[in-house]
Parts: structure tokens; C-alpha cells; sequence
């Protein structure tokens, strides 16, 4: 583990310091897991802009092939 020190305001340390008491939990570990969620979060919405930046990607392209005719071909084929 790595050790850095933040900045608080009063508040959040007030509060930080309260979750700590009622939770068993030192404020070191509950900031951890603040910080592990937060990172999380993050994970998730650069997935979905990525998901959403390659929406319709191909929708200009003429090459496409017809998705009902290649289902049609899978229907038709010999069973092993």
C-alpha cells in the first residue's frame, strides 16, 4: 500500500470520523472503499461511451451483409 495524505473539509471530516465510530471501520479503510467504488463507477461509464461512441458505426457502410438472408443460410445447413 501506498500512503498520501488529503484534504478535508471540516464536514466531510466530521462525517468520515461518525462512519468511522459506527462502522467498526478506520477512516483509512472507509475512504479505501469511497475511493474503490468512485474508481468502479468510473470503469463502467467509460464502457458505456465507449458502447455508445460504436453505435451505428457501421450504419453508412455498403457492405453489410443481410442478416436475414445469412440466418436463412444457417436454417438450410446440414445437422452433424
Amino acid at each position: 500500500m501506498k500512503r498520501t495524505q488529503i484534504y478535508l473539509t471540516t464536514i466531510q471530516k466530521e462525517q468520515l470520523a461518525s462512519y468511522a465510530a459506527s462502522s467498526g471501520l478506520s477512516q483509512s479503510e472507509l475512504i479505501r472503499r469511497s475511493v474503490d467504488i468512485y474508481i468502479k463507477s468510473r470503469e463502467d461509464v467509460d464502457r458505456k461511451e465507449t458502447l455508445d461512441n460504436l453505435a451505428g458505426i457501421w450504419a453508412d457502410h455498403q457492405y453489410i451483409p443481410d442478416i436475414r438472408k445469412l440466418r436463412t443460410g444457417w436454417r438450410n445447413r446440414p445437422e452433424r
